[in-house]
């Protein structure tokens, strides 16, 4: 817990925010979540460590992906497989890790992967199928341990070990950071 603490002292001098408001604004969380990592009552969760190795343009360093939201995984699958029609309407997507998004996704990476079936697809992917079908009607979203595996699917030479340990932990996590901003090792 006391990486977190560091970890976002870190972020919010590499961001230049004055304020730890302005940090969980960016973050998505509220400040009484950042409060409560300060003192330990709390973990930064998987959403915020993929925000902050996204922002760091981390993956662009392991893989030709630009990043793991879903918008961007979908449209390199739409460049690869060469469907125009997802790419235009990918272009119509503001949001990245929109529900629009991701069923955009699970059609394109269901027929990169040549998934005849949801069962098939969801075992590729470590989900259930029915998890596919809510992502398929917009009542869920791919979460980042699936977007890893189809990222895995898109580029089997990605080296995604360090990325999914700084997922898991703030120390990893924080060497990353140092290391990409130029900071050397992280002091632990």
């Amino acid at each position: 817990m006391k990486k977190d603490v560091e970890l976002i002292d870190c972020l919010k001098d590499y961001l230049n925010y004055q304020s730890d408001a302005q940090l969980a604004d960016y973050l998505k969380l509220t400040r009484q979540a950042i409060y409560r990592i300060r003192t330990g009552e709390m973990d930064l969760g998987h959403a915020q460590r993929l925000k902050i190795l996204d922002r760091l343009g981390y993956l662009k360093l392991i893989t030709f992906i630009k990043s793991l939201a879903s918008k961007d995984l979908a449209e390199e699958i739409a460049r690869k497989v060469e469907d125009h029609a997802a790419i235009i309407a990918l272009k119509k997507i503001e949001d990245g890790e929109s529900t629009e998004a991701d069923q955009q996704l699970l059609a394109l990476i269901k027929k990169f992967a040549g998934c005849e079936t949801d069962e098939e697809l969801a075992n590729k992917i470590g989900l259930k199928r029915a998890s596919l079908s809510a992502v398929r009607k917009g009542r869920a979203k791919f979460g980042v341990y699936p977007r890893l595996k189809i990222l895995n699917l898109i580029d089997p030479e990605a080296n995604l070990e360090e990325f999914e340990k700084a997922l898991d932990s703030s120390e990893e996590l924080l060497i990353i950071v140092h290391q990409i901003i130029g900071g050397g090792e992280a002091k632990l």
